[in-house]
């Protein structure tokens, strides 16, 4: 019977829930000095579900047996395929504030929305009629594309999370015809750290956000030194083990 480590393991969830917490208490202090709620936001809101998605996906390999696993992970796969959307969406809104009526205008169906924004948008999407959003919401590769050509989402990013988010799109529905996998822990740290950069992007963002916002409380934490060295401590050592 096979494994996770659960000292990598640990390493991971307290990266995540270093991050995840320092947001929290930031808007807490923030909210006690200006009365902003700014967990009632749609960008806090994206956050949490990146974070959310990453705590099911430790949960998930906390109980998993490798041996049984034939399908590379689908679990970790499916959250991390909503995950690299819901950061789309947080890159897009807080590039452009306008974004936030264009997710209203897809989710709430028969809303109206001001035709200007929509002239912003439609250069973007594949759509030979923009106002379908309304009854066939924004595919993930649109939002990329927003992201990537409207709001000039750095070309690294872009391609990681396109490449993740390609091979997912197979495990959205029952698929049985997936490629095996021959290294499962290479694809599992392939995986895991896509998760953890995702949220030290998330985390980013939201600061600015916050800095924005001339808050009187943001962050002096560096995501990605933090990112640096849980990958620097789990990186080159077997996660799987029998």
């Amino acid at each position: 019977m096979s494994y996770i480590q659960k000292p990598v393991l640990d390493a991971i969830n307290s990266y995540k829930t270093f991050l995840e917490q320092n947001i929290n208490n930031l808007i807490t202090l923030n909210l006690n000095a200006t009365h902003i709620n700014l967990f009632g936001t749609g960008e806090y809101k994206l956050f949490s579900i990146i974070a959310e998605n990453f705590r099911m996906n430790l949960n998930y390999l906390l109980a998993l047996n490798p041996d049984y696993d034939t399908l590379g992970f689908p679990a970790i796969k499916r959250n991390l395929r909503i995950s690299i959307e819901a950061y789309y969406d947080l890159y897009n809104l807080i590039s452009d504030r306008s974004y936030l009526e264009l997710l209203q205008y897809q989710s709430i169906k028969n809303t109206n929305i001001d035709m200007s924004i929509l002239e912003i948008y439609k250069p973007y999407v594949r759509r030979k009629k923009i106002m379908e959003i309304n009854k066939y919401p924004l595919k993930i590769t649109e939002k990329a594309s927003i992201a990537k050509d409207k709001n000039h989402l750095r070309l690294d990013i872009y391609n990681h999370l396109k490449n993740i988010a390609t091979d997912a799109n197979s495990y959205i529905h029952p698929n049985i015809f997936v490629e095996k996998v021959d290294n499962k822990d290479a694809l599992l740290k392939l995986l895991i750290f896509c998760d953890c950069t995702l949220i030290a992007y998330a985390f980013e963002l939201l600061n600015h956000f916050m800095l924005r916002g001339k808050t009187p409380y943001i962050s002096i934490i560096n995501p990605y030194n933090e990112y640096n060295r849980l990958y620097n401590t789990t990186a080159h050592i077997a996660w799987i083990y029998s």
